[in-house]
């Protein structure tokens, strides 16, 4: 697992932007990553775009309240065990 680059999506609400965010990753030469999807309590159809997507490197976590874009973005930093990660937001493509 310490070899694996490990990203993670901050996201609410942003359905759209995410289905592209997620496409840009996937999209990536270098395959040897984890996607986590760290969903801010959306509720729009998020859960939905992130499961039609059928790739085993993909992990979805929605938090059970909105715990705040910061706080979304700690959790990122304190659950991270690679040697390398990455935090992308919904709209970064």
């Amino acid at each position: 697992m310490e070899d694996l680059i490990h990203i993670y999506i901050v996201t609410y609400n942003r359905q759209e932007y995410l289905r592209k965010a997620i496409q840009s990753i996937l999209s990536q030469t270098y395959a040897d990553f984890e996607l986590f999807i760290l969903d801010n309590c959306s509720t729009d159809d998020t859960e939905d775009v992130v499961r039609a997507f059928r790739d085993d490197r993909i992990c979805y976590i929605r938090h059970e309240h909105n715990i705040g874009g910061l706080a979304n973005i700690s959790y990122a930093f304190d659950h991270a065990v690679s040697k390398y990660y990455v935090i992308f937001h919904d709209d970064d493509i």
